[in-house]
């Protein structure tokens, strides 16, 4: 979804929202508009979010947007119950992605930013043979993070590593940390530069076993590659919790490991405007 199509989409949504109350409580009419307008509004309203527009601007948006989906799967009669129930779960997850939100970091606030992508659980991935697992956790203002804790395996060290990498390119980068703020609270992590791809991953900790999911985020950039306008070129900052001995910067102890561990909460990407 390109940030320059938001006029186009904002007028086709307002045209359709008004087919939409012609069409009355003719079924096949609101059937035939609400296949159009479900797109044009998940277009429109990941636009705003990447504008930066909050959970609170777009919740009625979103809850509008929802309403209008579970609608038409009901109406739906070559679908079974069975069918539409897996259906609305899928539809839940898009509906929980796109009402991600979060205070920007404060370094951030006062500049003028292009883009902004703000992303959590909706997107996390764990490797459970490298020991990651999703949890809840009382210290993250999110409802759920991705951890890699208490492993006797679990090679935490310094510097900590993340990274990106494009398994349609083959192609990637390496951030690394040499110094943590290990006090078991979360603290934002500013690590650069990233290029999204098709089917891009973030990466954190050495094993890959925290990962997050960026095809959602990728944008079409025919043309665009390697110019300012690029929309896939971000700044990555990431959002990491670190507890333990292995993350003190002092010599390693022998169950350092086991007595460590690491959370991620929250990744955001942002893109900057032109002064």
């Amino acid at each position: 979804v390109r940030t320059d199509n938001l006029d186009f989409l904002k007028k086709s949504s307002g045209i359709l929202h008004q087919a939409l109350i012609k069409a009355g409580n003719d079924p096949v009419l609101k059937m035939r508009v609400l296949h159009e307008l479900n797109n044009v509004d998940f277009c429109l309203i990941r636009v705003l979010k990447l504008q930066g527009r909050t959970r609170k601007e777009l919740a009625p948006m979103i809850a509008a947007y929802q309403k209008n989906l579970v609608y038409a799967l009901e109406q739906n009669a070559l679908l079974n119950r069975t069918a539409k129930d897996k259906i609305l779960q899928d539809i839940q997850a898009e509906i929980d992605m796109l009402a991600i939100d979060f205070d920007l970091p404060k370094e951030l606030k006062k500049r003028p930013l292009r883009a902004v992508r703000k992303l959590g659980l909706s997107y996390f991935r764990r490797v459970r043979s490298s020991g990651a697992e999703l949890v809840s956790d009382p210290l993250s203002e999110m409802r759920t993070c991705v951890t890699i804790n208490n492993l006797e395996n679990a090679r935490h060290k310094l510097p900590f590593a993340l990274g990106y990498y494009d398994w349609n390119h083959k192609k990637g980068g390496v951030f690394k940390l040499k110094e943590v703020k290990a006090d078991n609270r979360y603290h934002w992590y500013k690590l650069g530069r990233l290029v999204v791809g098709p089917n891009s991953v973030l990466w954190c900790h050495g094993s890959w076993g925290m990962m997050t999911d960026l095809r959602n985020v990728f944008i079409p950039n025919d043309g665009l590659i390697g110019t300012d306008a690029d929309p896939n070129v971000y700044e990555c900052w990431v959002s990491l919790r670190f507890n333990g001995p292995a993350y003190t910067g002092k010599k390693a102890l022998r169950n350092a490991n086991k007595e460590s561990g690491v959370w991620l909460d929250k990744v955001l990407l942002v893109s900057y405007a032109k002064p």
